[in-house]
């Protein structure tokens, strides 16, 4: 099944193309690894994370200590059972639809603030391997979700 590209973020294990005889091909590949830990996944629209897969080919992923935009008021996504946020074989701590608190997003300015809900729910084993946030402030303790740790703005 094939989505019109509208979210942020897609991840699949096919590509589809017209051949000669102008027939639609699907082909398959290997997913054998998509992990994604600690990240906010949003957006301006209502799903920006889409998971689509077909049979025939791996599909391996694992989503931990997210923020995911994914409001699927039309339920359109409700028979795709890759984007069942309950699986937790797939699926763990993830703060869907979650409030955030970001300095100016449309400025580019993704600093978190005080009201953002991902704030001290980041993995900390990830803390570990990545002590420093993308200013340099340290986040081994109590880190939060994202690429910044929280501040409280002016």
């Amino acid at each position: 099944m094939a989505y019109v590209n509208y979210q942020q973020f897609l991840v699949n294990n096919f590509f589809t193309y017209v051949d000669a005889n102008n027939q639609e091909i699907t082909e398959t590949r290997d997913l054998h690894a998509a992990n994604f830990t600690n990240c906010i996944i949003t957006g301006n629209n209502n799903i920006e994370f889409v998971l689509d897969k077909v049979t025939g080919s791996l599909f391996n992923y694992s989503i931990q200590n997210n923020m995911i935009q994914f409001n699927d008021i039309d339920n359109a996504f409700a028979n795709n059972t890759e984007l069942d946020f309950n699986d937790t074989t797939h699926y763990s701590n993830t703060i869907l639809n979650g409030t955030l608190h970001f300095k100016d997003p449309f400025t580019n300015q993704f600093n978190i603030g005080q009201n953002n809900e991902g704030i001290n729910k980041s993995l900390n084993s990830a803390s570990q391997l990545i002590p420093l946030d993308i200013l340099g402030v340290n986040r081994t303790t109590s880190p939060d979700i994202g690429a910044y740790q929280h501040v409280t703005f002016q």
